[in-house]
């Protein structure tokens, strides 16, 4: 992530992964402090970029044969506005997968 402003706020990330136009059904969450909980939100410096990292696996059982990870910032229920690509719930599309076993 490029850093534009300093979070006022120590934010955890959210990942989503859904099926293509799903939201919840057969979700795979990835809730989690960036970086693996080494550097909060509220320490980030702008113009820097932090990279973060989180490995997920996708269960034999997961119902679409594409997963769509969606991730965003949250602190409770507020989410950090999202600017640019946004699907309106201030969540931004990273990565379209295709899944090999379906």
């Amino acid at each position: 992530f490029k850093v534009l402003q300093k979070p006022d706020k120590d934010y955890s990330m959210f990942i989503h992964g859904d099926g293509p136009g799903q939201r919840g059904s057969g979700r795979i969450n990835g809730d989690h402090v960036p970086v693996r909980g080494q550097y909060p939100t509220s320490e980030w410096i702008p113009g820097e970029y932090v990279i973060d990292d989180l490995p997920v696996t996708i269960p034999k059982n997961f119902p679409h044969q594409t997963m769509e990870a969606w991730m965003g910032f949250l602190l409770g229920d507020d989410r950090l506005p999202i600017k640019g690509s946004s699907d309106g719930h201030d969540r931004t599309l990273s990565i379209r997968l295709s899944i090999p076993f379906k």
